[in-house]
């Protein structure tokens, strides 16, 4: 499995990169406005990520912007349902209405900040990434 991680602290990728490298390889970006360009690269090479991290308030990027352009970059590009990157919303609020607002732009998963290595093992057990870990 391939794991991209967006977020503008450095500190969260290492974290969320030392709880995911086990399952995968992991790659990180702190500048979200590299995202879609990532994203792509990686299609074009037919080496897709299957896990997209991202952070909503990025720093010169919002993640919502983000998620909507790249589901509208998997149509363009072809990619079939099913199989589209599976997104996990990485953030520190815990208002509502983006919770609603990500899940609307397609989003597989929501997790507040801090995070926890097993909420996040279990949101990609939940999304049937990784096997359960019983």
């Amino acid at each position: 499995m391939r794991i991209l991680i967006v977020d503008d602290e450095p500190f969260i990728c290492e974290l969320l990169s030392e709880f995911l490298k086990s399952y995968g390889e992991v790659e990180t970006l702190v500048d979200g406005s590299l995202a879609l360009a990532k994203l792509e690269e990686a299609r074009t090479e037919e080496k897709p990520f299957s896990l997209l991290c991202l952070d909503l308030n990025l720093c010169g990027a919002d993640g919502i912007d983000i998620l909507k352009e790249l589901r509208e970059q998997e149509e363009k590009w072809g990619v079939k349902p099913g199989e589209e990157v599976q997104v996990v919303i990485i953030t520190s609020s815990y208002e509502s209405k983006y919770f609603f607002e990500a899940h609307e732009a397609g989003c597989q998963g929501y997790l507040t900040k801090p995070i926890l290595r097993e909420d996040l093992i279990g949101k990609l057990e939940e999304l049937k990434l990784i096997e359960p870990q019983n």
